[in-house]
């Protein structure tokens, strides 16, 4: 039995409609995985820019100690450390 032209172009249709949808899925699981990799990255920039930031707190800290007794080079040094 003849498949009727209508049924053709519908089913020509729906494979083409699978076919798009199979590469919207693939974009979509590349843009995911890119999402969450930038996500990883900007965590790890975060986490690094507040421990570095601490840690140049802790190395002023010490600074301000090694040069308390010289207030000359303390300010040299630290000309915005809160010597009190």
């Amino acid at each position: 039995m003849p498949v009727p032209a209508i049924v053709e172009v519908l089913l020509r249709l729906i494979q083409s409609l699978l076919q798009d949808l199979k590469e919207t899925r693939a974009a979509l699981s590349r843009k995911t995985y890119q999402l969450q990799t930038t996500e990883v990255v900007s965590a790890m920039y975060q986490s690094d820019s507040v421990y570095f930031r601490q840690r140049c707190h802790e190395l002023e800290e010490q600074l301000a100690v090694k040069l308390r007794d010289d207030p000359s080079a303390l300010r040299i040094a630290l000309p915005f450390h809160d010597s009190q």
